[in-house]
């Protein structure tokens, strides 16, 4: 097992013990197992036949640590013969002068090691012990510090510390204003996870487009029916609100809860159950200002009892002292019978009809993944797995409460053969994979690009894609709510747009929404 060590001072075993979660990072606790005192210098990691140096996992994240320091920021680098390592300084919020000098890393392999020059380590020694020498009272929170692991591997993540904007992004974003329209964005788990440069960071990312922050990476458990979270989840839930706090004041953090078809049912019958453990988990993330649940397609598929009773458990649950002024919403698929409920709408605070991922799952040709309408070919497939199909088909049922869905991320098939790639063409069987804008956003030599129904698709080789680009998010999003001017808007895969600015300006989709839906006019009273 790797071990990485930072360098503290002697500390309470309360402490210790808070900031001990999985120990695949040995960041609490001394080799020799000592708990309540930890080195105060770092320790040097030989591996075996090398010469000693300060040695950490090869890879492509961000390694970067924050100390704590007085009322300076300032900076100190170093490079090694791979990537550098920096150090830097930041005004502590609180009387504690906290400390840590860490050297981050995700790592690809168990024995991928990469060495940091003899200078380097010697520059981390003096900063840390300069840090010790001034009074530092504490290690940076047990109870506040992120160090987060993962059970299937060593990975180690840190997620994108908060600096101040640079003063031309400031200004930028100073022009906009949040969306009269509420806007709810999708931020998945895997986009804080991606290498970079596809890696979702927050410092870099356009606030004011969004109103909602969903995060997507809590899952219903089929049979405890607890909201399955770790570490991980705890860190980026813990993130977005220091973002929240610093920039966006008017975001609420909403996290997004995935029940699949066994537990949907389950759920109906057990609602001491569900509450108990959803409460219990809510408590612990003070942060989260509501719940989206999100029903896998199955779910309550042409059941009329088992919509009665969603509605009823929703009742419940927004009637129970300990859900407070959180919000509660649901997304639901288009067969799902409770969307028709007229007590829906009345009982919780958004309905968000999935009018994504509208893929017929026994197909095995390429198709597009959300038409608008097919206007060019209403031959291929029956118009209800279009967005304005499925729309109209709950018209009566629409209101201020209703959003409607766009995925920002590509939908990926695998061609027999490179010389058939239109629509309708055969494909390899299996499950069609995603794909970030990013990565299909370029003119290459040998891909083909086209729109149809107001989706895109492109061909390179085997690879078939239907995805969207900036027209088609407009085209969406201007023609639905110039029809339906009450909806919001719920973008998903917020972190596959172009997050890397490969085509120019990052984050060009959601962008684009923002302002189509900006300008079109909004009057919910």
């Amino acid at each position: 097992m790797n071990r990485y060590i930072v360098p503290v001072v002697k500390r309470s075993s309360d402490d210790v013990t808070k900031g001990a979660t999985n120990l695949t990072v040995a960041t609490t606790v001394s080799k020799d197992g000592d708990a309540n005192t930890v080195p105060k210098a770092p320790l040097l990691r030989t591996p075996p036949g090398r010469s000693p140096a300060v040695w950490y996992p090869r890879s492509a994240a961000v390694r970067e640590v924050r100390l704590l320091q007085w009322g300076r920021r300032w900076a100190t680098s170093f490079s090694s013969n791979l990537e550098p390592l920096r150090c830097t300084w930041l005004h502590p919020r609180t009387s504690d002068v906290a400390t840590h000098c860490a050297r981050l890393a995700r790592q690809e392999g168990a024995d991928s090691l990469a060495e940091v020059n003899t200078l380097g380590a010697i520059v981390v020694l003096i900063t840390c012990v300069v840090v010790a020498s001034v009074g530092v009272a504490s290690f940076r929170g047990a109870k506040r510090q992120h160090v987060v692991t993962s059970e299937a591997s060593t990975t180690v993540l840190w997620l994108d510390p908060i600096d101040k904007l640079d003063h031309q992004m400031a200004e930028e974003w100073r022009t906009y204003m949040p969306s009269p329209r509420p806007i709810l964005c999708f931020l998945n788990r895997e986009g804080f996870l991606r290498p970079p440069p596809d890696t979702l960071i927050l410092r870099q990312f356009p606030g004011f487009y969004c109103n909602e922050i969903v995060y997507n990476g809590v899952t219903l458990d089929n049979a405890t029916l607890q909201p399955l979270a770790d570490a991980t989840d705890d860190a980026v839930i813990y993130h977005l609100d220091q973002v929240r706090n610093a920039f966006y004041p008017h975001w609420k953090i909403v996290v997004n809860i995935f029940v699949g078809e066994y537990a949907a049912k389950k759920m109906l019958g057990g609602q001491e159950k569900l509450f108990g453990s959803l409460f219990a988990w809510l408590e612990r993330h003070r942060a989260v200002d509501g719940v989206n649940f999100d029903f896998a397609d199955d779910a309550f598929f042409r059941d009329a009892d088992a919509s009665s009773d969603a509605v009823s458990l929703f009742a419940s649950a927004k009637a129970d002292p300990r859900w407070g002024n959180r919000t509660l919403s649901a997304m639901m698929p288009y067969a799902a019978t409770v969307l028709l409920h007229e007590e829906l709408s009345l009982t919780i605070d958004r309905v968000l009809v999935k009018t994504h991922n509208l893929l017929n799952k026994t197909s095995v040709t390429t198709q597009l993944a959300a038409p608008l309408d097919y206007a060019g070919s209403a031959h291929r497939l029956p118009n209800h797995r279009t967005i304005m199909g499925r729309l109209e088909g709950l018209e009566d049922n629409l209101g201020k409460k209703t959003c409607f869905t766009i995925a920002l991320s590509g939908t990926v098939f695998t061609l027999k053969s490179p010389s058939k790639c239109d629509i309708g063409d055969p494909v390899m069987p299996g499950r069609p994979g995603k794909a970030s804008f990013s990565d299909v956003c370029s003119d290459t030599p040998d891909r083909v690009k086209n729109i149809e129904d107001d989706v895109a698709y492109s061909s390179e080789n085997y690879t078939w894609v239907s995805y969207e680009d900036q027209f088609t998010v407009f085209e969406k999003t201007a023609k639905v709510l110039r029809h339906w001017n009450l909806l919001c808007v719920a973008v998903v895969d917020v972190d596959l747009d172009d997050v890397r600015g490969q085509c120019g300006r990052a984050y060009p989709l959601l962008r684009r929404i923002y302002e189509t839906s900006y300008m079109l006019k909004y009057s919910p009273e």
